[in-house]
């Protein structure tokens, strides 16, 4: 019989980035999970990172704190995402150069100095 596995499990909401945040690195998951609140589990030095009891990938645990461990499927999912979706529509701007400037005397400010 293999002994009990212990696991830490931790809530994650997902950044807009796509990113998890645990044990000071940060990890990344299927882009349509941005957003989404998932389930980050440690074991065995690997991170596995769940939507309910769905994997959504399990990486190697960070070498370094601040790392980022990213899967290259995600970011080419993400860069797909990014150049479909619908352009957004950006604002008006009207942008003129003959209002006049106010001309303000420095004589009063020279007397201060």
């Amino acid at each position: 019989m293999p002994p009990y596995r212990f696991t830490l499990k931790e809530a994650r909401k997902v950044s807009p980035e796509g990113l998890v945040s645990y044990s000071e690195s940060r990890y990344c998951v299927p882009p349509d999970q941005v957003g989404k609140v998932v389930l980050v589990e440690e074991a065995d030095q690997r991170i596995i990172i769940r939507s309910a009891d769905l994997i959504l990938f399990d990486h190697p645990k960070a070498e370094r704190k601040g790392s980022r461990v990213v899967a290259a499927e995600h970011i080419e999912a993400m860069w797909k995402m990014t150049i479909s979706r619908p352009g957004v529509a950006l604002p008006k701007w009207e942008v003129r150069f003959d209002q006049e400037v106010t001309q303000a005397r420095l004589d009063p400010l020279e007397e201060v100095l």
